[in-house]
């Protein structure tokens, strides 16, 4: 059974999908695609009205505690150097432009100012990458980082005509 988050909007229909799942000895698995958010589809309208999209910067700070307070952060897979660290934790934002703009891939991907833990786990990068899209190379900047700032979540697309800035964080 897959589920996209939330599981559920009350606990009550949250206690019968698992019901459900015991009954029918099937695992119950939650996506999280950005993409079909509601927040974000009302943004893929938007796009068009931007004019030629000249490029789009991604900024992800979060504290790895934060992202999971309900557990010790310590042994968890992101703070280890082989458990992917920053990139497992921020390819949603990744996967995100990639359905905004059609990509077929990215080229020339230059990553700087890498932050290791004493681990050897990456907790901050920049990288700057050119998405390859069925509409045209397109130059993405994106700064990532698993630390104590505050948390910042955005999405900037500047286009010819307009710029769009996305707070999915307060939004």
């Amino acid at each position: 059974i897959l589920i996209e988050k939330p599981i559920s909007t009350d606990i009550d229909s949250a206690i019968k999908i698992r019901e459900m799942a015991k009954i029918a000895r099937k695992p119950v698995l939650i996506g999280y695609q950005l993409v079909f958010h509601e927040l974000i589809q009302k943004l893929i309208q938007k796009i068009p009205d931007l004019g030629d999209i000249q490029s789009c910067n991604l900024v992800f700070i979060e504290s790895l505690s934060a992202m999971n307070p309900f557990r010790n952060m310590d042994n968890h897979h992101l703070a280890k150097p082989d458990g992917g660290g920053v990139f497992l934790g921020l390819s949603h934002d990744l996967d995100l432009v990639s359905c905004l703009f059609e990509a077929t891939g990215y080229e020339e991907a230059t990553f700087w100012n890498i932050l290791k833990s004493p681990s050897g786990a990456i907790l901050a990068c920049d990288l700057k990458a050119s998405l390859v899209s069925l509409k045209g190379d397109l130059p993405i900047r994106a700064q990532f980082s698993i630390s104590e700032e505050n948390k910042t979540r955005t999405i900037t697309i500047i286009g010819s005509q307009a710029r769009l800035e996305l707070d999915l964080v307060s939004q």
